[in-house]
């Protein structure tokens, strides 16, 4: 069907309109967004949270994995030092003047440790992360702007500090989260605490998720997020010191399977103890040796009715 030219010169006119009500829409859907993240700008967000960290012997591995960021922000952080005996509380405070850094009396465990960083805290967000995280200012920012725009609100949510968590799919519901970031509304967490200060190490943030989602708060993972871990390098290697880990890992397990009826089946603490028995007398070398050795006496000692913390409150160390 062949047009007239007036019809021509009308449907020219038509599509030219439609085409400025397009640009003139997408100008507005631009400004809009651009109000939208004018809403929370970079540093106001990053104010809306403090860090904290919990060091043992970390110095050298914080000033390697988030020096800049703390020197740009530094009154968002806490450290919390548990009388290092390589003197990183000084060591931290020459180099963060802007940081509270706090020193325990005594190597308080991780738990308490988080609890009294939360106590120096006055905003309603807490990040907590070990020291041997490589974080940045930028996926601290994405991780919270993740948690705010969420719906439900989660309670504690994370980033993957493991590759193959690194999965892309944006926020995922979780039964239980990494203790190594865990990024928490305290307001939303009053109901039920923080840390259990029974346990001196190890299980900590598994009793926290265990007991937040009893109580029907959400824990979610941003699978978008990315934060490098490197493993076993929070504090400076030391055999007395794994040993210490060793019994604790094995301590706190059997703390928590029992506080939470699940010490059955293979949760069993004599079944326990009867495989790390297995494992000390098969073990091939001397670091496995002593690291099930280690948790066959931490195992025993649960059995024995022993305390991780003596009545001076400072731990025991097999």
């Amino acid at each position: 069907m062949r047009r007239t030219p007036a019809q021509g010169a009308c449907l020219l006119q038509t599509s030219v309109a439609l085409g400025l009500r397009l640009v003139s829409r997408i100008k507005i859907d631009q400004e809009n967004l651009r109000i939208l993240h004018r809403t929370y700008p970079m540093n106001e967000k990053i104010e809306d949270l403090t860090i904290a960290i919990v060091s043992y012997n970390s110095y050298p591995t914080i000033v390697d994995c988030m020096d800049a960021f703390i020197k740009e922000c530094p009154s968002q952080f806490v450290i919390v030092d548990n009388n290092s005996p390589d003197n990183s509380s000084e060591k931290l405070r020459n180099r963060y003047p802007g940081v509270k850094v706090i020193t325990s009396e005594n190597n308080i465990g991780y738990g308490r440790a988080a609890n009294l960083a939360a106590k120096h805290t006055t905003t309603r967000y807490l990040f907590l992360v070990n020291p041997d995280l490589k974080l940045t200012k930028k996926a601290t920012i994405d991780l919270l702007e993740g948690m705010l725009n969420t719906t439900p609100h989660p309670s504690i949510m994370a980033p993957a500090v493991r590759p193959e968590d690194h999965l892309h799919r944006g926020i995922e519901d979780r039964r239980w989260l990494i203790g190594a970031a865990l990024l928490m509304d305290l307001d939303a967490l009053e109901d039920i605490g923080l840390f259990d200060e029974s346990i001196f190490l190890f299980s900590e943030e598994t009793d926290l998720c265990y007991r937040a989602k009893k109580q029907g708060h959400r824990l979610a993972l941003d699978t978008n997020i990315y934060i490098q871990h490197l493993l076993g390098q929070s504090s400076t290697p030391d055999p007395k010191v794994d040993e210490l880990k060793n019994w604790h890992f094995a301590w706190s397990h059997m703390y928590f399977y029992q506080k939470h009826g699940l010490a059955e089946g293979k949760k069993n603490p004599y079944r326990v103890k009867a495989l790390y028995f297995i494992k000390w007398i098969t073990a091939t070398s001397p670091e496995k040796r002593l690291k099930y050795k280690s948790r066959l006496k931490g195992t025993s000692a649960y059995l024995r009715g022993q305390k991780a913390f003596k009545e001076n409150d400072t731990p025991y160390w097999p």
